[in-house]
């Protein structure tokens, strides 16, 4: 590129954490996470990869985070336009192994869907918010970049 000067845009990934102290408002938190992880399905490079939240404050941060989703998409999300897919087949079965995996290695796994919508045998890629609580560091979703709407916690 550069001995064309060719226009070229480079995107860094990573594991982009947030932190969240014990007077932390989980309300507030919980939603302005949950925006970013489900703005075009968490495929966006400010979307959170994962979140520190105080033990004795899960509970109180999934439910703000369940409330926030069911206030952002009270239609449901599996027909809503405003919900988009994830790219493709291979993004799709990525994310769905990290899900698989962390439910196999017993992590607590909590999806995200305000009206009990059924994803499976759908013609496209939407899959809902899920939260995984307390993961061990040894799963693929701790290690790798998520850019999907997983939120470990």
């Amino acid at each position: 590129a550069a001995d064309n000067l060719v226009p070229l845009t480079l995107e860094l990934g990573g594991k982009s954490p947030v932190v969240l102290g014990r007077s932390a408002d989980m309300q507030k938190a919980a939603s302005r996470i949950m925006a970013g992880k489900t703005l075009n399905a968490g495929q966006i490079c400010l979307a959170p990869d994962y979140a520190f939240v105080p033990q004795e404050k899960t509970k109180e941060f999934v439910g703000a985070a369940t409330k926030a989703v069911e206030t952002m998409f009270p239609t449901g999300l599996k027909d809503n336009d405003d919900y988009t897919s994830v790219v493709n087949q291979r993004h799709y079965d990525r994310i769905m192994s990290y899900i698989e995996e962390a439910r196999d290695k017993g992590a607590e796994v909590i999806e995200i869907n305000p009206t009990g919508e059924n994803f499976s045998q759908q013609p496209h890629y939407k899959i809902p918010p899920h939260i995984i609580v307390d993961p061990s560091d040894d799963l693929k979703v701790m290690q790798d970049e998520i850019f999907g709407p997983i939120l470990p916690i």
